[in-house]
C-alpha cells in the first residue's frame, strides 16, 4: 500500500511537469483536449469473451465444455449439423451460424441443458420433456430386471448427476432390447446391475458377448437327406456276396 501510494504521488508530479518540447503538460492537455471526447464507461463491469467453434448436434443443441463443466445450450433445429461460432463470457453465451446470431442464453455453470422449446424439433421437444419416471415404467414393460436396472441408473443414493445425464442411456437400453432375445438382456441387466456399471458402451459391450456366447451354446443338429433306391446303391446282399457272384 505504502509503494502504491509512493507511486501515485510521483506519477501526479510526472503528469503535471511541462514536456521538453511542449508548452503544456500531461495533465493541461488531457483537460483541454482529451477529457471531452472521452465516453461514460458502460455500467456493468468487463467481461473476458471466449469463443468455441461447435457442431449443433441431432438434439438441437451446442455441448459447452468450460472450468471443468459441461452444458447444452439450444440452437433453432433448422441449424442441426452446422457449425456454430459461440461467443461465451461469464455471464451470457450467444450462438452464430453463418455470421448471424442465432441464439443467446444466460450462461450456466453447471451441468445440464438450457432450452428454448421454439428451437425444438417436434421430436426433440418429446425427448427433452421425458422424466425419469417415463424410463423407468417404460422398463417395467421390459422385464422385471430391465425395471430394477433403470432404477438404478436414476438412483439419487447412486449419483449426484442430473437425470438428463442418462436419457441416451436409457434411450440405447431400449433399442438394443429389440435386437436381442429376453434371457440376454436380463443377463446382461443383471451383471451390470452387480458389478455397478452404468455405461452404454460398457452395457452394449457385454450384452453383445453375452449374445455370442447363448449363440455358441446351442446345439446344432443336421438332418442329411435319405437317400431313396437308384441303381448305383448297394444293398445288404452284395456285402454278404451274394451279388458279388454275379
Amino acid at each position: 500500500m505504502e509503494l502504491n501510494r509512493a507511486v501515485w504521488k510521483l506519477m501526479e508530479r510526472h503528469n503535471r511537469t511541462r514536456m521538453q518540447k511542449r508548452p503544456y503538460s500531461r495533465e493541461e492537455r488531457f483537460h483541454a483536449k482529451e477529457k471531452e471526447l472521452l465516453k461514460p464507461l458502460k455500467p456493468e463491469p468487463y467481461e473476458m469473451r471466449l469463443y468455441a467453434d461447435l457442431k449443433v448436434q441431432a438434439n438441437c443443441h451446442v455441448e459447452l465444455r468450460q472450468d471443468k463443466v459441461t452444458h447444452f445450450y439450444s440452437v433453432p433445429y433448422i441449424h442441426v449439423g452446422k457449425q456454430a461460432r459461440v461467443v461465451f463470457t461469464r455471464s451470457w453465451v450467444k450462438a452464430y451460424v453463418e455470421q448471424k446470431l442465432v441464439a443467446s442464453h444466460i450462461r450456466s455453470h453447471t451441468y445440464g441443458y438450457t432450452t428454448v422449446r421454439e428451437h425444438l424439433a417436434s421430436s426433440c421437444r418429446v425427448i427433452m420433456e421425458r422424466s425419469a419416471a417415463y424410463y423407468v415404467e417404460k422398463a417395467k414393460d421390459i422385464s422385471p430386471d430391465c425395471h430394477e436396472y433403470v432404477k438404478r441408473i436414476f438412483d439419487p443414493k447412486r449419483t449426484t448427476q442430473p437425470e438428463e445425464v442418462y436419457y441416451k442411456l436409457c434411450n440405447s437400453i431400449v433399442s438394443l432390447r429389440r435386437k436381442y432375445d429376453l434371457a440376454t438382456f436380463d443377463l446382461t441387466c443383471r451383471q451390470c446391475m452387480e458389478y455397478g456399471i452404468y455405461s452404454y458402451s460398457k452395457f452394449e459391450a457385454i450384452l453383445r458377448r453375452n449374445g455370442m456366447n447363448a449363440s455358441a451354446d446351442e446345439t446344432v443338429i443336421f438332418h442329411a437327406p435319405t437317400p431313396s433306391n437308384h441303381g448305383n446303391m448297394r444293398g445288404k446282399s452284395y456285402f454278404t456276396g451274394n451279388d458279388m457272384n454275379k
